[in-house]
């Protein structure tokens, strides 16, 4: 069973930039950079087949929660044929920094 934890994290500036750098990491690339210790996988190349900035929803305030229990802000949406150990995970903190 999956769980989710709602991490507190600043405001997000640059959602086009974010857009435009998350476009980059589609298609068949070496992820070696985004995977962290504790893999077992046979190699590191990776298709990711979209990688997307979505809103969440909620009040529409670039915050990821707003008060009263109502999420807003942006996803990272990944698609692909398979991913390394912790790659989305490290992939969104990269996207985050734009």
């Amino acid at each position: 069973k999956r769980q989710s934890r709602k991490t507190p994290c600043p405001p997000i500036a640059d959602v086009d930039g974010m857009r435009a750098a998350a476009s980059l990491f589609e298609g068949t690339h070496d992820f070696r950079a985004f995977q962290s210790k504790g893999g077992d996988q046979m190699g590191t190349v990776r298709t990711v087949f979209r990688c997307a900035i979505e809103p969440r929803g909620g009040d529409g305030s670039n915050d990821c929660y707003s008060s009263g229990g109502n999420s807003s802000g942006f996803d990272v949406v990944v698609e692909g044929d398979g991913f390394l150990y912790k790659q989305v995970r490290l992939m969104a903190g990269t996207l985050a920094t734009v």
